[in-house]
C-alpha cells in the first residue's frame, strides 16, 4: 500500500484518493487511471449490509458485524446498528461506531481484494486457524481501544455503561479466541 504515486501534483491533500481511499481493492500504479467505478455511497453499503444480514441465521446475526462485498467494493457491515438508539443515547453510538473499527481492521488487514461479488465470501479454512483467532484478538483490542478513547466528556453513568460494555467485549474475545494463548491478551 502506498501514497499516489504522482504525490502533491494530485492537487490533493488526500494521497489515497486515488483509489477511493481503499488501497487494497485498487491499483493505479501511475496516478493516471480516473475510469475506476466508485465506491458505492452510504445509503447503498447499508443496503448491502441489510441484504447480508437478513440471509445470516439468528446467531451469526448476534456477532458484532462482518465484512461484505458490496458492488466490488469491500464494506464494514455492523450488525447491532439501532440508528434511532444511537441518535439518542452516546453509549450506543459508540458501540456502533467502534464495532465498524473492529470490522474496519479485518477489512483492511484480513481480506484480499474483493471481486465483483454480492457477499465477500472469505477462505474458512482460515477462520477455523489459529490466524483467525490471532485476528479475532487484534480487531477486538481495535474496537477497546476506539471504546476507551471515547470514554472522554461522557458523564459517569455513560462510563459506568462503556466500561461494563468493554468488560463484556474483553471477556469474551479473550475466552473465545483464546487470546491469552497467543500473547495478544485483549486489555482495557
Amino acid at each position: 500500500m502506498s501514497e499516489d504515486p504522482i504525490g502533491v501534483d494530485g492537487k490533493d491533500v488526500n494521497f489515497f484518493r486515488y483509489s477511493y481511499n481503499n488501497v487494497k481493492n485498487y491499483i493505479d500504479r501511475f496516478g493516471f487511471n480516473s475510469d475506476q467505478p466508485s465506491p458505492p455511497n452510504i445509503q447503498r453499503q447499508e443496503e448491502c449490509c441489510s441484504e447480508v444480514k437478513a440471509k445470516k441465521t439468528q446467531q451469526e446475526r448476534t456477532m458484532g458485524g462482518s465484512v461484505v462485498c458490496c458492488d466490488g467494493f469491500l464494506v464494514s457491515c455492523n450488525w447491532h446498528i439501532d440508528k434511532d438508539t444511537a441518535k439518542h443515547n452516546k453509549v450506543q453510538k459508540i458501540l456502533n461506531d467502534c464495532i465498524i473499527e473492529h470490522e474496519n481492521y479485518h477489512r483492511d488487514n484480513d481480506f484480499n481484494k474483493c471481486k465483483s461479488c454480492e457477499v465477500y465470501q472469505p477462505d474458512m479454512k482460515y477462520w477455523l486457524t489459529s490466524s483467525s483467532n490471532k485476528a479475532e484478538c487484534k480487531a477486538f483490542q481495535v474496537q477497546i481501544n476506539c471504546m476507551k478513547k471515547s470514554l472522554v466528556g461522557l458523564t459517569q453513568n455513560q462510563k459506568d455503561r462503556l466500561i461494563n460494555l468493554m468488560d463484556r467485549y474483553i471477556q469474551y474475545g479473550n475466552n473465545q479466541y483464546n487470546c491469552k494463548q497467543y500473547n495478544l491478551e485483549i486489555k482495557r
